[in-house]
């Protein structure tokens, strides 16, 4: 059996639609798990209603606690020799889950692909009918895995119970713990496929969108994640050199964050403070001075942050704020 688990938190505008697709799969042999993070709106009587409705549905109400306890909490309850998540504003195909189960056989891990569906359109992530053994290959692959978001989400993935075991998400972290796991997870497999399937659907046409929001404690996550990714490689892969595709993220989350600090409504001296703490990280200048295929939005930036100009970052992000404002009115 698979065990279906979504994280549910004021949802009430996508969760109809979410479970709906869950419960019309081709696949049969599941069940559904939902866990109510303390929802404030409607989702608490929505979930009960699917309840009743279905035997496959069960649902845990709980106090808020963030998406990784809601996940740990649908592990706890599991009784699926399979595990599969889903977040409640997302989506999926009829045929995904018997797609994915079809294909996971002996392996570890079964991956599709997915689209991300948005204001400025929809974009693919896909991969071809592979079997990967783990970790070797999977190192050998790991710049062109980790740009199709490989490492980086928990959906339209297909984990094995015994292998999880006792393994759950880091609740005291708010950015990158779907990273951290998988990396735990492929740390402990010997066979991951890869199916050419795209039937996930991951929304982020959702304003309220926590990545959107400024966290102090993000500044030294993203180092740490950058770390930890280069940590995965040199344990299991020693002679990989170094991976682009981590440089290129740690520099594009870098200036996302100078961009939110500057755009917080933090004093002067706040700021500054947060700012510093990128701009004077050694390893942060470093890959801010690598010329990656970067969007031309982040040409300017990126300079900026190489030669730790904070005063200029301000007028930069000060004036596309202002240029986005005028083109929006």
């Amino acid at each position: 059996m698979l065990s279906v688990i979504i994280p549910v938190y004021n949802a009430e505008k996508y969760l109809r639609k979410c479970v709906k697709s869950i419960l019309s799969q081709r696949y049969r042999d599941f069940e559904l798990i939902l866990i109510d993070d303390g929802s404030t709106d409607k989702s608490f009587e929505l979930c009960n209603v699917f309840q009743a409705e279905d035997g496959r549905v069960h649902v845990i109400h709980k106090e808020n606690g963030g998406v990784s306890s809601a996940r740990n909490r649908g592990l706890d309850v599991a009784q699926g020799e399979y595990i599969t998540f889903i977040d409640s504003d997302d989506w999926i195909n009829p045929d995904l889950l018997e797609r994915l189960m079809s294909q996971i056989g002996q392996a570890d891990m079964a991956v599709g692909g997915y689209t991300t569906v948005s204001k400025v359109g929809n974009v693919e992530q896909k991969y071809k009918d592979e079997s990967l053994t783990c970790p070797e290959c999977v190192c050998s692959k790991f710049d062109e895995l980790y740009a199709n978001n490989f490492f980086n989400a928990p959906f339209a993935k297909i984990y094995k119970r015994n292998i999880l075991e006792t393994q759950r998400f880091d609740s005291t972290v708010a950015l990158g713990e779907d990273f951290l796991f998988n990396l735990e997870y492929l740390s402990k497999c010997r066979e991951v496929k890869t199916v050419n399937v795209i039937g996930y659907f991951y929304n982020c046409m959702n304003v309220g969108a926590a990545t959107k929001k400024l966290r102090e404690n993000d500044i030294e996550q993203i180092y740490f994640l950058y770390q930890a990714g280069r940590n995965f490689l040199c344990k299991y892969y020693p002679n990989s050199g170094e991976s682009v595709e981590l440089k290129k993220r740690f520099c594009l989350n870098g200036i996302n964050l100078i961009q939110l600090i500057c755009y917080s409504d933090k004093s002067k001296i706040e700021k500054s403070k947060l700012a510093k703490k990128l701009l004077t990280n050694n390893e942060f200048i470093k890959v801010c001075n690598k010329d990656y295929s970067l969007p031309k939005r982040y040409d300017i930036p990126r300079k900026l942050c190489a030669n730790g100009s904070w005063n200029l970052l301000q007028v930069f992000f000060a004036i596309k704020k202002k240029l986005s404002t005028v083109r929006g009115s």
